[in-house]
């Protein structure tokens, strides 16, 4: 049934415009007609003066995978420059706010707790449910790496409660959202390390979407290089490289 606010707009919540940005029609987007109607809605509010086609959604999120993979990690200039904006970022630490635990939040404080409070710092959010066992294993992880990286919101929330019905086969879901926007959705305990997840797994899963800083020798091993010692880190660079 479709939802509309006094003015006959659409109403669709955060939670199903940030899945059907990965390409799951759910909720008010699950009827192929509502699709529509909320596609050609949302292009008029765009652009109230002159209404523009509705876009091709398949076509969007194949331009947005070209984009994510198009990087050039031989290129000199690149490397300097990544260490240069990590520097920077490491300066800026002490600005940011301090956290350090993994908090539970409620469907009700998940725009001020996640979307807003991503202006300030990162947020991880680990979608779960309790004595689910790949949910527990990473929640367990994220409890060392929110003390150790006070920096970064960690909070948790229960699946169902986030979004009815949600399949528990997609657990444990974790969002990252930086500058009120969705980073990346991370399905299962594959893209953390698979069923072995360590500290040290998840820090480099993390690493590699720029939500902790990276170290010289976690750049030089992702790009397949030899350290200023003579070291190879090429081994390391491939088990990275499988995230």
């Amino acid at each position: 049934m479709s939802t509309r606010t006094a003015e006959g707009r659409i109403r669709t919540t955060e939670w199903e415009d940030v899945q059907y940005k990965f390409g799951n029609a759910v909720g008010q987007y699950f009827d192929e007609a509502q699709e529509r109607k909320i596609l050609e809605q949302k292009a008029r509010e765009a652009n109230p003066a002159n209404p523009c086609p509705v876009f091709n959604p398949l076509a969007e999120k194949a331009e947005a995978r070209d984009e994510a993979q198009n990087s050039d990690d031989e290129d000199d200039d690149a490397l300097a420059a990544f260490r240069k904006q990590r520097r920077a970022e490491i300066e800026s630490t002490s600005k940011t706010p301090q956290f350090g635990v993994v908090k539970h939040i409620s469907a009700e404080s998940y725009v001020a707790e996640v979307t807003e409070a991503s202006l300030r710092s990162w947020v991880i959010l680990l979608m779960m449910e309790l004595k689910h066992t790949k949910c527990e294993q990473l929640l367990a992880v994220f409890h060392t790496l929110s003390a150790k990286y006070r920096d970064v919101k960690f909070v948790t929330i229960k699946s169902t409660d986030a979004v009815k019905n949600f399949p528990i086969s997609e657990l444990p879901c974790v969002l990252l959202y930086h500058k009120q926007s969705l980073h990346k959705q991370l399905i299962g305990l594959e893209p953390w390390g698979g069923r072995n997840v360590t500290s040290e797994t998840a820090i480099m899963a993390l690493q590699l979407e720029g939500v902790l800083p990276v170290g010289e020798e976690e750049v030089l091993a992702a790009l397949g290089g030899e350290g200023d010692d003579g070291e190879d880190y090429s081994t390391r660079g491939r088990f990275l490289k499988k995230f």
